[in-house]
């Protein structure tokens, strides 16, 4: 696979995805963001959504001093049915950094 396995400070591997889904693209908000995955089972994006909205409500918590929430609501995600939809929401979420600069 090529990669090398990242690891804590205690020495301990951090868990990864690879093999497990792909992300096609992605778009980082100011106050949201966008991930175009492939998935190829069926609890992968579930748990890394859920390893990364926990590691940065841990981060930003702490950062600023402060408890409780950083996300209003759970991720949503839909299913691409079709070549028309696929295309739709890469052009989305590519183009989207470009209609918030507006």
């Amino acid at each position: 696979m090529g990669l090398r396995a990242s690891r804590r400070q205690n020495g301990s591997k951090y868990e990864n995805f690879d093999g497990r889904l792909d992300i096609l693209a992605y778009c980082l908000m100011p106050n949201h963001f966008h991930f175009f995955i492939y998935q190829y089972d069926e609890k992968a994006m579930y748990e890394f959504f859920k390893r990364i909205t926990v590691s940065y409500s841990m981060y930003f918590n702490e950062r600023y001093k402060r408890v409780g929430p950083v996300f209003q609501q759970r991720y949503r995600a839909s299913l691409i049915y079709s070549d028309e939809y696929f295309l739709h929401i890469s052009r989305y979420i590519h183009l989207n950094p470009r209609e918030w600069a507006s």
